[in-house]
């Protein structure tokens, strides 16, 4: 059935940008509870230090930001701008998911925060695949 099609589609499309959105959110925290424990012992580390923080409180939020864009209208609607922006966010969260796994050195130390970050990490390779699978069968009406 066609109906039932577009619907599962919608409801895949909603639920990867509800993951995305997630694994974006995941990444910020991780750089904010950096930045709320510093572990700069001299004036390089901490540019390394501030570096961290600020590329994963950014990069999260842009991913959260971007998932939000993903939403409108002007994108849902048009099968080009659709395709675009899922397959950006694939190869976005294809690196999120391969720099969260062994990136923020100091933050792996723990074996709990290791485990989110792997969490996090698996969580961003299957939106990944979902976003390029997704920007492949987009229905919709184009411009």
């Amino acid at each position: 059935r066609p109906g039932a099609m577009v619907e599962h589609f919608k409801t895949a499309k909603v639920l990867l940008r509800l993951m995305g959105g997630l694994a974006s959110a995941l990444f910020a925290w991780q750089g904010i509870w950096l930045m709320i424990h510093p572990a700069a012992h001299d004036f390089w580390q901490g540019c390394h230090w501030l570096g961290q923080v600020l590329l994963a409180v950014c990069v999260g939020l842009g991913g959260c930001f971007w998932e939000l864009r993903g939403g409108m209208k002007k994108v849902a609607r048009s099968v080009k701008w659709f395709a675009l922006n899922r397959i950006g966010l694939g190869l976005f969260y294809f690196w999120l998911g391969c720099y969260v796994m062994g990136g923020l050195g100091i933050l792996h130390k723990e074996e709990a925060w290791r485990y989110l970050a792997h969490a996090t990490g698996i969580l961003a390779w299957i939106v990944a695949l979902g976003d390029l699978v997704v920007s492949c069968s987009a229905p919709g009406e184009d411009e």
